[in-house]
Formats: C-alpha cells, structure tokens, sequence
C-alpha cells in the first residue's frame, strides 16, 4: 500500500514529533546545544536533528555528545549541512541527516554528488531551502538521488519571505520523481522574530530510535505541518478520503488544472473531504490551511506511467 495511505491504516508505531534542521553554537547559532536540545524538548518534540554547518563549524571535534542530550522519551541525531558551489556565483545546501562525520565534504561536488555521499553514509539527504538559494527547477531535476526537500524553512520565511518550496517539489513530482516534503526551522536563535518551533514533521515510527526515524524519513511515513493535523488519509473504494483538524481549506495538488480545492464557508471549518482517486494526473499531494494560514502537507503519491 503507498506511504500515502499506509502511514494513516497502519496501527502499529507510534506518531513522533522532530525537527530536521537545526545549529547552535558549534557552528552560526547563538544557543549551545544543551540550551537547544532542552527548549524543543520542552516544546514537546520528541527529536531533533543538529545540522551544523560544516564549513563554520569552530572546532569538528567538538561536536556535541548526541547520547548524552538524548534521554528514553527524546532523542538528539547528528546531522550535517554542507555548502555546495554551483555555476554563477550559486550557492545550494543540502543535508545529511545520521551523520556528523566532519572534513569528508568539498564544496565542489554536485547537488547529486552531496546526495550520493549522504546515501553513501547511511545518512538521508535532503535539499535545503531551495527558494531561498535560488536554483532552478533544473537544478533540482538534476538531483535524482535526494530523498526529500524542504518544503518550508522557518528562518527563510522570517528572514527573507523565501521560505516556502512547494512549486520546486511540484515540478519533480510532475517529472516523475519520487520525493517527500520536510517542514523545518533552521533554527540560529537570534532572530528578532523567533526562528523556531513553526516547522516540524510528524513521523510513524515502531523502532524510537536513530533508525526508526531515518527508515520513516526514507519511505515517507511522515507528513509536515506548521500546525495543522491530518487525521486520516485513506482509499476508500475509489475516493481519497481525508480527515483533518479544523481547517480553512484543504488542496488537492495534482498536475496543471486538475488540482483541487475544498473550502469551508462561513464560519464553519472543514474537518474533511474526498475526491475520486481517478480525477488526478501524475501525482497527488494533499495540503490543508487553518484559519491562521498554517500549513500541512502530506507527501505524495507518483503514479506509474
């Protein structure tokens, strides 16, 4: 059965909390690890990737202890963003998430070429903010072993308003590749308006464990939401049938024309809705908005040619 519908029909597992993207003072960020680690668990998340910036980082040997952050109930990964220099004067990052092996990575290699290391290392790569770096829909296309992308960046959107990516992940889907969509904070902590905690997966998971949630990253048992809450997502004979918190709206995105919209009218908000699985082309994705304008996205189903 896809992630799409599984990841809602599977009893087994547990929903986990976590952030992907995140620094602190072992490379550009204003708060020590202990400090970071401390606030999102009492965010109530139950993980966190640290994602330090490979080239700032003060002293690669003094990377935290992820163990000795990590308790039973809230677990502390490595996780690396490593700065790649592309054509122009272009600048892309990309994360791999399970790893903090420092001074393997060369600011030369390829989009593909920092995604292969990532795989390479048991780690799970995933395109950074690619609005906010600038890179083409070619430049994405190019990168056919990633594993997700970050469909929202808090820090982009309260820095620079770049922080949303939903058409750079349309544009892959449309072209057949099978990507997932990660909300995230990047997180630096010294922002006049707070950069954290506005951006953040829920994942499945029956292992609690640095595993567990790198194997869920990889099938995409996981959605992302800067709020809302999908409930269910199922197949029920030939309609998609969705379930949400209550939600001003919730998209069905698909190829061209044929997404679409259901809107709650009034002052009564939608809690669901349902479309034919046939009226969708290529791909389909499912996103709903809450009254504040908070997001959440399911990743997506690809169709076979």
């Amino acid at each position: 059965m896809p992630a799409l519908f599984s990841l809602f029909n599977d009893d087994e597992g547990r929903w986990m909390k976590g952030n992907t993207h995140t620094h602190t003072t072992c490379s550009d960020g204003q708060l020590p690890p202990q400090q970071v680690a401390d606030w999102y668990r009492g965010a109530g998340y139950d993980f966190l990737f640290l994602t330090e910036h490979e080239e700032k980082l003060a002293n690669p040997q003094a990377l935290p202890d992820f163990a000795a952050l990590s308790s039973t109930d809230f677990l502390v990964l490595p996780g690396l963003e490593l700065r790649l220099e592309l054509p122009n004067e272009r600048v892309a990052h990309l994360l791999a998430l399970g790893t903090a092996r420092t001074g393997l990575w060369r600011p030369t290699w390829s989009l593909s070429d920092a995604a292969q290391f990532a795989l390479d290392e048991g780690a799970v790569p995933v395109i950074d903010h690619p609005y906010w770096s600038g890179l083409t829909y070619q430049d994405i296309a190019q990168v056919h072993n990633a594993v997700a992308l970050e469909v929202f960046n808090t820090t982009c959107d309260v820095v620079c308003a770049k922080g949303f990516a939903r058409s750079y992940w349309d544009h892959l889907l449309t072209q057949g590749l099978s990507i997932h969509g990660v909300a995230a904070d990047d997180a630096h902590w010294g922002r006049q308006v707070p950069d954290y905690g506005r951006g953040w997966i829920m994942v499945k998971v029956k292992e609690f464990s640095q595993q567990g949630i790198l194997q869920a990253l990889r099938t995409g048992h996981f959605y992302a939401t800067c709020g809302p809450e999908f409930r269910a997502v199922a197949l029920v004979g030939d309609e998609v049938v969705v379930e949400t918190s209550p939600v001003q709206r919730i998209n069905f995105i698909t190829d061209n024309g044929y997404s679409s919209v259901e809107h709650a009218v009034g002052d009564q908000l939608l809690t669901g809705a349902r479309r034919p699985l046939s009226s969708f082309r290529k791909f389909l994705r499912i996103e709903c908005v809450d009254k504040a304008g908070h997001f959440a996205w399911t990743n997506a189903l690809v169709f076979a040619e």
